[in-house]
């Protein structure tokens, strides 16, 4: 769970980390976010590095991260896996300016500083967004990253979250 003092990060953020990776869910092209940057484009994030991840983060946005745990059987991480593997169905490649620009589709010579260039360029991360379903729109009090995160876990058989009204990383 992230928070930070300012902005839409004091509502917090969660994401979560299994199979060896973080799995994040936000609005992350700046070019689609509206109405107070509440409601944007839904961008699924898998990050290869933790441990590179979580130093980016507290630098970056002034973050504090609170980490938990869950003891799942083989069971219950199987299901989280199949759930995942529904979710990944509805996704397509998505790349950050800095990404696009490697590429040769942006011009080379700019320094991209939004938040999704700045971690592809620290971190190997594969971004997506949603074609489809119901985490192709943002929106940060409702279809955000603890609806995603529950989605999840909730896949193992927890009933960590009743889901109703404003969700927030505090709920969860």
């Amino acid at each position: 769970v992230h928070t930070s003092p300012d902005g839409v990060g004091m509502f917090g953020h969660v994401d979560l980390y299994f199979d060896g990776q973080v799995i994040t869910y936000g609005c992350y092209d700046e070019r689609t976010k509206w109405f107070f940057n509440a409601l944007g484009e839904g961008h699924m994030l898998f990050i290869a590095d933790r441990e590179t991840y979580i130093p980016f983060c507290i630098h970056q946005s002034n973050k504090t991260i609170f980490g938990f745990g869950l003891r799942l059987d083989e069971e219950q991480k199987e299901s989280i896996r199949a759930k995942l593997r529904s979710i990944e169905s509805l996704l397509i490649p998505w790349y950050s300016d800095a990404q696009l620009a490697q590429m040769g589709q942006l011009p080379q010579h700019v320094a991209y500083e939004d938040y999704a260039s700045l971690l592809s360029q620290v971190v190997d991360t594969r971004f997506f967004k949603f074609k489809r379903g119901k985490f192709k729109t943002y929106f940060v009090l409702g279809t955000n990253c603890v609806l995603l995160a529950d989605q999840l876990i909730g896949a193992a058989g927890t009933d960590i979250l009743k889901i109703g009204g404003i969700i927030t990383p505090g709920t969860y």
